[in-house]
């Protein structure tokens, strides 16, 4: 009997020190940014984890980030109470020559580009941040939580001489890391 009592004894204590580092684990990429100072979060992607989701807690709100591309940080608001979910890809200090520093590269609101087509693992959801591809979000987000690598393909509409009509052409995919999908579930600001 005390071997058993011993053994559960055991037992318990490592799977509460498992719990333990994995809390530990997780709050490593929950980040007040009220707590930072202007030089940090003016330099966000270098003070922030860069293995895939991380939660931004910032003057009462929520936010959702992921600076795992060392060229383009993304915001993105998946929980949303209203509307689809929402994304801002902005270029980072490594971009370049660091000039292009927090301009926005592309967004679900400014649609600079012809069409944006969503990958994670290899598996395509179309666009479901736009209005006709919203019937894919559902699918696409529990696929994010599942995969290991999120990709954004954006193209621009280039007129072919050879066929004489526009087609849609490259011009750029976007890599990210998805670790720690347990942060997709936060309910942050899709607003702002």
């Amino acid at each position: 009997m005390k071997k058993l009592l011993l053994l559960s004894a055991i037992t318990l204590t490592g799977s509460l020190l498992h719990f333990n580092a994995t809390a530990q684990q997780n709050n490593s990429h929950i980040i007040d940014a009220d707590k930072f100072t202007e030089q940090q979060f003016n330099a966000l992607e270098k003070n922030v984890p860069n293995d895939g989701w991380v939660q931004m807690n910032y003057q009462g709100k929520s936010y959702l980030l992921n600076c795992s591309n060392k060229d383009y940080r993304m915001n993105v608001g998946l929980n949303c109470a209203e509307g689809n979910p929402v994304f801002v890809i902005e270029y980072t200090g490594s971009y370049r020559d660091g000039d292009y520093e927090g301009i926005d590269f592309a967004s679900s609101r400014n649609q600079s580009y012809a069409d944006l087509k969503v990958l994670v693992d290899g598996k395509s959801f179309g666009n479901p941040f736009s209005d006709k591809g919203k019937a894919n979000a559902g699918p696409f987000i529990e696929a994010l939580k599942k995969g290991s690598k999120l990709t954004m393909s954006f193209y621009n509409t280039e007129f072919n001489p050879e066929t004489g009509k526009d087609e849609l052409k490259l011009n750029r995919s976007i890599d990210f890391k998805t670790a720690h999908p347990e942060l997709l579930d936060v309910k942050v600001d899709c607003n702002s």
